[in-house]
């Protein structure tokens, strides 16, 4: 029998008794008979969406092995079953925008444009037109102030764009702290930065340093970070100062009344340990958060996906907090865990990307991950997902052979974005940024 990648396998065994008797249906053996359920009922289920061009049956022929057997108690009757996952022939179209852009690790939207701002690992921050790939660089960290080996994790426009026109950017120090900069319009054409940093975060462990930042439709910054180390990992909020003698010229105000340390700006939530990618979704926020746990006495990295409903209000002390601090005992807005079939391949550097909301049906309304290492592309549907669950990686739709660029190859994805059509990007290692087809 067959079933087809990506699909649900459910199968029904009709099992009786000449005399009447209960009869017992169960998995006793078989090659790949771990990843198969069986009980009392006479529904047998495949415990994983098979995928055809990541199979992980035990020989990865695509051919799924088990041995079931009958039983009223007394008399035993066994079946050899072998399930064939067949190749889906649809596909998601991505067109190919941009080539040359090496070490991309942001890609937000510019407002009120078509175009997106592409943040570079080595501090260039570049205007892309994705109509027809020309870029300009707006403007270039100096290196003497970065630590080149994290350099720049996010860029996006800040709030009130289309008055204050400034930009900011994250990256870290090398005074060992997170920067948060804001760069504006010079007098000659170019852009300049203040001349200190709007908040200094300070960084534990910077080889485990990540994290992303985005405009929210409520014209607030939001900058999400960490270092998998300690509570200094957090979710900060920028925004302009709703003072009306501030001034004609917008005034950022980056400290709450009640908050006694001026460096910082308002925490919107704390306890991110080591937050891979997110996006901003239906009010709230959707990433991915990696932390280590114990498998059999070693230490092996597992990933939470977060989605937040709720707005944190700093000045009341109504904060997000996702535990790291008190040993995982409260976990504020967790969405569920996610985990790699540890017997079968290790951990994969997972990046958390976006939602889809276009119309391929393949993708539409899918949430997408994907291994930023080996390749791999992975997606749920945004609206199955529920707290507290956890899946293995083979649980979720694999994606990487259903992405078919029309120009090139896509490479292992760095970094996802959207524009302001909610027209949803990715930029490869090799350079490459890609539209998937709305």
């Amino acid at each position: 029998m067959s079933v087809v990648e990506n699909t649900p396998f459910v199968y029904s065994v009709q099992v009786s008794d000449p005399e009447g008797k209960a009869v017992t249906l169960q998995v006793i053996g078989g090659a790949d008979q771990e990843l198969f359920e069986g009980g009392i009922s006479s529904d047998l289920i495949l415990t994983l969406m098979p995928n055809f061009e990541d199979p992980i049956d035990a020989n990865r022929d695509n051919v799924y092995e088990i041995t079931l057997e009958a039983s009223d108690g007394e008399q035993r009757s066994q079946l050899n079953l072998k399930v064939t996952v067949t190749d889906a022939p649809d596909s998601v179209r991505l067109k190919r925008v941009a080539v040359d852009l090496p070490e991309v690790v942001s890609l937000n939207a510019i407002p009120g444009t078509d175009d997106l701002l592409v943040g570079r690992k080595t501090g260039q921050v570049v205007r892309l037109k994705p109509a027809d790939g020309t870029r300009s660089t707006l403007f270039t960290l100096p290196a003497a102030r970065m630590n080149m080996d994290v350099g720049l994790i996010a860029a996006s426009a800040g709030p009130r764009f289309g008055l204050a026109g400034r930009y900011f950017v994250a990256f870290l120090h090398t005074d060992g702290t997170l920067w948060l900069e804001s760069w504006k319009p010079g007098i000659f054409l170019d852009y300049i930065t203040d001349v200190s940093p709007m908040t200094k975060s300070p960084i534990k462990s910077p080889a485990d340093l990540s994290g992303w930042m985005s405009l929210g439709p409520n014209d607030e910054l939001y900058l999400v970070f960490g270092d998998a180390t300690e509570r200094y990992d957090n979710i900060q909020r920028v925004g302009i100062n709703p003072d009306p003698y501030a001034g004609v010229t917008p005034n950022f105000h980056i400290a709450s009344p009640n908050n006694p340390d001026p460096d910082h700006p308002f925490v919107f939530g704390y306890g991110i340990r080591q937050p891979v990618g997110g996006t901003l979704y239906q009010g709230g926020f959707l990433f991915v958060d990696r932390f280590a746990v114990r498998l059999d006495g070693d230490s092996v990295d597992s990933h939470e996906i977060n989605r937040l409903r709720k707005t944190g209000d700093p000045d009341t002390g109504d904060m997000l907090d996702f535990g790291w601090g008190d040993v995982f005992r409260r976990s504020e807005g967790s969405m569920a865990q996610l985990r790699s079939n540890m017997k079968r391949r290790p951990m994969p550097a997972l990046l958390g990307g976006d939602v889809y909301t276009g119309t391929q049906p393949l993708l539409d309304g899918h949430y997408i991950l994907a291994d930023n290492q080996t390749g791999g592309i992975w997606s749920i549907h945004a609206s199955t997902m529920a707290p507290g669950q956890a899946w293995e990686l083979t649980n979720l739709y694999a994606r990487k052979g259903d992405f078919v660029p029309d120009v090139g190859t896509l490479g292992p994805i760095r970094a996802f974005g959207k524009d302001r059509a909610g027209n949803v990007y990715v930029a490869d290692t090799s350079g490459q940024i890609f539209r998937i087809e709305p």
